[in-house]
């Protein structure tokens, strides 16, 4: 028997006093989701193996939404006797997530378009991190993706060092 909270069950859509089984719980998850969902809880009975996943989850009410699915089994004298977990709604952040990778492929796509080169230096470690472009511009070879740089505080400028 699963034991859910009052938020579980709010993000759900269940009644309050619902106490889904297990395969209902797992139900709820989206068809493409099931099958991680299912392998985590048997490797976390079988090998004590927890599990941090974030999927699809389909609500009562229609609603897709994400979340986070945490969870581990618990062992008393080397034999599983408990399921816990926690979840909690991602939706926003994964929207976010997706809206950020759009706007790189399209940057990529922009600044490759144009062959427009993009570095970004990370001054306290001293290392420039360099696009394709970037590389041909600076002559680095392809496979460089960074690059260690001297400031010259005389011309205020960052220049790649020999790599």
């Amino acid at each position: 028997m699963l034991t859910w909270s009052d938020e579980t069950r709010r993000s759900h859509g269940v009644p309050t006093d619902s106490q889904p089984e297990v395969a209902t719980a797992i139900g709820f998850y989206a068809p493409e989701a099931r099958p991680m969902v299912q392998a985590a809880i048997e490797r976390g009975i079988r090998a004590g193996a927890g599990w941090d996943l974030e999927l699809p989850l389909d609500c009562l009410d229609g609603q897709r939404v994400w979340v986070q699915a945490v969870g581990a089994a618990k062992f008393e004298h080397g034999v599983p006797v408990r399921l816990t977990g926690a979840f909690r709604d991602i939706t926003q952040r994964v929207a976010e997530r997706t809206i950020i990778a759009r706007l790189n492929q399209r940057f990529a796509l922009a600044t490759d378009s144009a062959g427009i080169g993009v570095w970004d230096a990370d001054i306290g470690s001293g290392i420039v991190a360099l696009d394709p472009w970037m590389r041909r511009l600076w002559g680095f070879a392809v496979e460089v993706e960074s690059a260690p740089f001297d400031r010259d505080d005389r011309a205020e400028r960052l220049r790649p060092r020999d790599a």
